[in-house]
């Protein structure tokens, strides 16, 4: 089964259908332009739901759920995500700059004459 197509325009409708509250139509339009419909609404809606969508029925929100909250956790995710991502890159950087001094001093070390018996390198100081 293919989807049809809708504007911005469209989707903040079904959101109100669905009983979202959309208190600024132009600002949840440029939300999905920006974030993207599926990443906001799909990816965060299941705890904002009051009833799933069914063969008969279409899914509900709860009552007095707002737009706004979906897209403050969706934002505060990314945030998470992006400090996670950073804490990793640099946990990696870290440990591939170490290994890469290892490495570095070794084949230095080895090509002076200095084997891994680290008493030599104790000459170096001299």
């Amino acid at each position: 089964m293919s989807k049809v197509y809708k504007t911005y325009r469209q989707l903040v409708r079904i959101l109100r259908k669905r009983n979202l509250q959309v208190k600024d139509g132009s600002k949840a339009i440029r939300i999905l332009e920006k974030e993207n419909y599926y990443n906001v609404i799909n990816g965060y809606k299941d705890l904002f739901l009051k009833n799933r969508a069914t063969a008969t029925t279409e899914e509900e929100y709860l009552d007095n759920t707002l737009l706004d909250e979906i897209y403050a956790l969706y934002t505060f995710d990314r945030e998470i995500r992006i400090i996670h991502l950073k804490y990793l890159f640099d946990s990696a950087i870290k440990k591939l700059s170490r290994q890469l001094k290892v490495i570095s001093i070794q084949k230095v070390l080895n090509t002076m004459g200095y084997t891994s018996d680290w008493k030599n390198v104790l000459q170096l100081t001299k």
